[in-house]
């Protein structure tokens, strides 16, 4: 940036902004976070129905998945490996379901820093 650059819009506003942090406002879109928490609640259940019904499968057929950690960990190479990877599509479900809810008390009001 040259030293004679005077910066308009947006731009000017950037500057203004990252000059004191006390006048960057930003939008919080709470009730697009709140309705993203909601579809991904809702995807969750359903990995949770698809999961539990795998479980009920593999006992049926003889597995001890439910016993083992080890045995279904070990599982992953088969080709019987649909309830670790069901598992891990819940885990990877749970971080992006679990990092914007964090910012969310209980009760479903914003967590402001003196309450974390």
């Amino acid at each position: 940036m040259t030293a004679n650059y005077k910066p308009q819009g947006y731009h000017r506003l950037a500057r203004v902004m990252g000059g004191s942090s006390e006048l960057a406002i930003f939008r919080k879109f709470n009730d697009l976070n709140i309705l993203s928490l909601m579809s991904l609640q809702a995807e969750l259940v359903e990995l949770r129905d698809e999961f539990y019904s795998i479980c009920e499968d593999d006992e049926k057929s003889g597995q001890e998945f439910d016993r083992s950690f080890a045995g279904l960990f070990g599982s992953k190479q088969s080709a019987n490996n649909f309830q670790y990877e069901k598992l891990v599509a819940i885990r990877e479900k749970m971080k992006e379901y679990s990092e914007p809810n964090l910012s969310f008390g209980a009760n479903g009001h914003r967590r402001t820093d003196r309450h974390r």
